[in-house]
């Protein structure tokens, strides 16, 4: 078997094809939806180099969008979550509405050969999964066919609205009765593990009738734990 070429890891024009045909052709996760809830709600980020963000419209449509004014391509919206009543563009003040409509174009809009609704923010995918918003600048396919067989196996486990976001991590709660001695954690694959710090029910806790314990849901690693004893 042969090893890549070296150049291949450094070449700019490599990554530059790595980036459209793999991440922009993939759907990635932007965060839960619940930060996209109301009108003007927006996340702005990053994938792999492309500016792009979601907001939810004034009609209550969830819409994505790259994150770039049509006039320079300068950016919109600073990285990061929030709400605005419209979408401004700081170079040259092009105004945008939620919906991506070109509103107002300064030195432009009074030109007879000027149409704004030729220019309107480019449009991408956007999908909703058990509460988490994806996008994909240039889809190869519905996210329901890259997650899957994730689709099934999930559809019986529970949602929890009202769960703890840290980042793009959520925090679930749930409760393990300290009668059985060991506590343990399920994560998505089905695997019991045991909380570290907390594996074992101490004697000065034998009064306690339930513990709460708060676990990454995202993976089988446990990345948050905490414990709160109820008398």
């Amino acid at each position: 078997m042969r090893n890549l070429d070296p150049s291949v890891y450094v070449d700019p024009a490599v990554f530059a094809r790595e980036c459209e045909r793999i991440f922009w052709t993939t759907w990635q996760l932007i965060g839960p939806a619940s930060r996209l809830a109301e009108p003007g709600q927006y996340v702005a980020t990053e994938i792999a180099g492309a500016k792009v963000m979601a907001v939810r419209g004034k009609d209550g449509k969830l819409r994505a969008f790259r994150n770039v004014c049509r006039h320079r391509g300068a950016r919109i919206l600073e990285e990061g979550e929030g709400r605005c009543n419209m979408l401004r563009c700081q170079y040259h003040n092009w105004v945008y509405d939620l919906d991506g409509s070109l509103r107002q174009a300064p030195w432009f809009g009074e030109d007879p050969g000027f149409d704004m609704k030729d220019w309107p923010l480019e449009e991408i995918s956007i999908e909703l999964w058990r509460g988490l918003a994806f996008i994909a600048i240039k889809p190869a396919g519905p996210l329901s066919s890259q997650l899957g067989d994730t689709v099934p196996e999930l559809a019986d486990e529970p949602i929890y609205p009202d769960a703890t976001w840290v980042g793009n991590y959520r925090v679930d709660p749930f409760t393990i009765p300290t009668a059985e001695k060991i506590a343990v954690l399920e994560d998505y694959s089905g695997r019991l593990q045991a909380a570290d710090g907390v594996d074992h029910v101490t004697a000065s806790l034998t009064c306690v009738k339930e513990q709460t314990f708060y676990a990454d849901t995202f993976g089988s690693r446990i990345t948050q734990q905490r414990v709160r004893t109820m008398p």
